[in-house]
């Protein structure tokens, strides 16, 4: 099922009307199906079908068509990522360039293109303070043992007598520990912890949506050990993914910033 243009609209207004492929960042203007037809195009993360490009999943046909398996793109990149060489952007690829592409923009509207690309024209103003970068490093590091409990987990292939994996204690305990510690879970994002306060609104951004991916990992009801087939893109899968790329987006913004007062 093809995007409505709603969704479309959507897409290309989270992403500022620019390509979400970070090595491209083409201006295509806003989405709007009254005028005449933008230059770009929502692109299917999962494809519309299961013979598409990364169309192997367990998603429904609604689904495939809603916003969050949609990234904006242009239409060389579009052709690229679905014709060209669709074996060389995977699922969790895409959803790190529609996340990037959303947080750059979010910090960067208002600015000029010339300040846009070049962090070090930036006014003083818009640079993270010094306690800015440490609350967000205490954070990001209070997230670490978790994420890459995680990441080896994503990253470990199942015996050959198993089709899924099993999720170890150590990191169900993890997950349980960040969605109840007050100073990194619900509470921090309702009350803005002095622990880990910070005002920019770039790591902000990822910091809060890290905590919205601990509570998508949480399964309260469980009475026995979950366990995990990557290959098929479903609910808990698909959450494990999203918090890794948000975690490697938070720590690549902090690399990017750490010369700017620690």
């Amino acid at each position: 099922m093809p995007f409505s243009g709603v969704i479309r609209r959507g897409l290309s207004s989270e992403a500022g009307g620019i390509c979400s492929n970070p090595e491209c960042k083409a201006m295509t203007g806003q989405f709007d199906p009254k005028h005449a037809k933008s230059a770009g195009d929502g692109a299917h993360i999962v494809a519309e079908s299961l013979d598409g490009p990364r169309g192997e999943s367990p998603l429904t046909q609604a689904q495939r068509a809603m916003a969050d398996n949609g990234v904006w793109l242009c239409p060389t990149c579009h052709r690229i990522v679905d014709f060209v060489r669709p074996q060389d952007f995977s699922i969790e690829l895409l959803q790190q360039w529609k996340a990037r592409a959303r947080n750059w923009w979010q910090q960067n509207q208002g600015r000029s293109l010339q300040m846009a690309a070049r962090p070090d024209l930036r006014p003083q103003v818009a640079r993270p303070s010094p306690s800015d970068l440490v609350g967000a490093r205490k954070f990001w590091q209070a997230h670490q043992p978790l994420a890459e409990g995680l990441w080896h987990l994503r990253r470990r292939p199942p015996s050959p007598f198993e089709r899924d994996i099993l999720i170890p204690e150590e990191v169900e305990h993890q997950i349980l520990l960040m969605s109840l510690n007050p100073r990194v879970g619900k509470s921090w994002r309702d009350e803005w912890s002095s622990t880990y306060h910070c005002a920019d609104m770039q790591m902000v951004g990822h910091m809060k949506e890290l905590i919205c991916c601990v509570s998508q990992l949480q399964n309260p009801s469980r009475s026995s050990p979950r366990r995990i087939d990557f290959k098929q893109h479903d609910e808990l899968p698909v959450a494990i993914i999203r918090y890794i790329a948000v975690w490697e987006a938070l720590g690549q913004c902090l690399h990017e910033h750490e010369n700017w007062g620690l």
